[in-house]
């Protein structure tokens, strides 16, 4: 299964005021120094494993 790849800004500009909830994988691009998310799901409702728009761009690392 093929997943779409999305810069920052691209994440936002797609999916920006959406209320829906995404299986996303965070990898790190060393050459542009940014990260790529990969979204693996999309669904309407909650679902575990699935996060907003909100808790994706806003998660920090411990």
């Amino acid at each position: 299964m093929a997943y779409k790849d999305y810069t920052r800004t691209e994440f936002i500009k797609k999916f920006g005021k959406s209320k829906k909830h995404f299986d996303v994988y965070k990898k790190y691009d060393y050459t542009n120094h940014e990260y790529i998310y990969e979204v693996r799901s999309i669904k309407n409702k909650t679902h575990e494993n699935h996060e907003t728009i909100n808790e994706i761009l806003n998660f920090k690392f411990q």
